[in-house]
């Protein structure tokens, strides 16, 4: 098993005005950011979270950092790109160190 991070944005699918952002499109959206900065090995799913007690649809990205070595600063700010770009008061970010492993 090698060990790693595993990093994950949380955006959520409503802006701060109150738009609904289509899933489709902000996942591609998010696909031609990531490239832009040589990411191209990733995952997203879709939640259901909560902000300030409203439900809302939420857009998870998932990177094990295995050959990006990105550092804390990084991910922050790309999560502060993110906000921008998606309109968010905030988008999460979160780090674990994990053991992972390709099996075939």
């Amino acid at each position: 098993m090698k060990t790693s991070r595993k990093i994950n944005w949380y955006i959520g699918l409503t802006t701060k005005g109150g738009a609904i952002l289509k899933e489709v499109e902000t996942i591609e959206r998010v696909v031609k950011f990531l490239k832009l900065r040589g990411v191209d090995c990733f995952s997203t799913s879709i939640n259901t979270g909560f902000w300030e007690g409203k439900r809302e649809q939420t857009l998870v990205i998932t990177l094990i950092d295995s050959g990006c070595d990105f550092g804390e600063r990084s991910i922050e700010e790309i999560a502060s790109q993110f906000a921008k770009e998606f309109n968010q008061d905030c988008v999460l970010c979160t780090i674990e160190e994990i053991k992972y492993n390709f099996v075939s």
